[in-house]
């Protein structure tokens, strides 16, 4: 934490990186040292996006520990042993599961075997292929990076600094449900 005096910030020399939180914005501002100087660059990120159908809260690049423990009761091997896992990126996650209203707006279409449910809840019917799909196609509608190479079946992520929509890795997941 950093004292601000009046407009100025007084940072140890030290210092490569300080967060500033304020109402719903986290302002990042990065020092980085050449030889003789340091340069400034400032990024905000908001800790809640509110988009067409859908809000999306920030979560923070940190550390947890990944995995079942022993004290919890229906685990498989595949979640064993519990390790720690550090996440070196801040992402965006929906706050809940793609709506069959804001897949239908976005693919034109609704796959879901219960659309009777209603356009609030999760669409369903939908393959991984459709998911990259849409979240190509939801960057590309708000102006991101489209954070998938799509050519037939074949599907990479070769971009791992894309600012578009993507599904999150296994460890983000872990860590957004935690």
């Amino acid at each position: 934490k950093i004292g601000v005096t009046g407009e100025a910030l007084k940072l140890p020399l030290c210092t490569d990186l300080v967060e500033i939180e304020h109402d719903t914005v986290r302002q990042s501002i990065s020092l980085k040292r050449t030889e003789d100087s340091y340069s400034v660059e400032f990024v905000k990120l908001k800790l809640l996006i509110k988009g067409n159908g859908y809000e999306a809260v920030l979560i923070r690049a940190s550390s947890f520990m990944m995995g079942c423990s022993k004290v919890d009761s229906d685990c498989s091997d595949s979640e064993k042993p519990r390790h720690k896992v550090t996440l070196t990126r801040s992402f965006y996650m929906m706050k809940s599961e793609v709506t069959q209203g804001l897949y239908e707006r976005v693919m034109g279409k609704n796959p879901s075997n219960f659309s009777s449910c209603g356009s609030d809840c999760p669409v369903e019917k939908v393959s991984w292929n459709d998911a990259v799909t849409m979240a190509n196609k939801l960057s590309k509608e708000e102006g991101l990076e489209q954070c998938y190479r799509i050519s037939g079946s074949s599907v990479s992520w070769s971009n791992k600094d894309c600012n578009g929509w993507r599904l999150p890795t296994e460890a983000e997941w872990e860590k957004a449900a935690r």
